[in-house]
């Protein structure tokens, strides 16, 4: 964990520890004092966010004789000054009980200016339709 996401839960502990036995305004002022707090500590860091649509796995392209794939390109809205930190996940996923469904999503590519999300599947896995959300934060 770096230094500013400790001293933000650092923070966070301090100001639940200090809310026992204080009045509505106490709370109310010590609340805004470790937001400020917070939000200073937080101030170095840039983030951004989106979602994606893999789409059908029968529209993934066929890798080899059982492996299937989706990538699609994420472009960030600005560049970062260096490659950030993605934090990927499967959003959505619409499976049926009759098929199997595997997958495995990443990013991957990582620049400053965008990455590229990839969702496989294998074993003749159907899925109608894969979501995806992620969230880059400068390093």
């Amino acid at each position: 964990m770096d230094r500013g996401l400790a001293l933000c839960a650092m923070l966070f502990c301090g100001l639940i520890s200090q809310l026992t036995a204080l009045t509505e305004q106490e709370i109310d002022s010590k609340i805004a004092s470790y937001q400020t707090r917070i939000l200073n500590a937080l101030t170095p860091y840039r983030f951004e966010e989106g979602r994606g649509y893999f789409g059908s796995s029968s529209t993934f392209t066929v890798v080899s004789s059982d492996l299937k794939r989706a990538v699609v390109k994420v472009s960030f809205n600005q560049p970062f000054t260096t490659p950030p930190m993605i934090f990927f996940e499967v959003h959505g996923l619409v499976v049926d009980a009759k098929n199997k469904y595997i997958l495995v999503a990443y990013a991957r590519d990582i620049t400053v200016t965008g990455f590229e999300a990839v969702c496989e599947t294998w074993d003749n896995a159907q899925m109608p339709a894969v979501w995806f959300h992620w969230i880059a934060r400068s390093r």
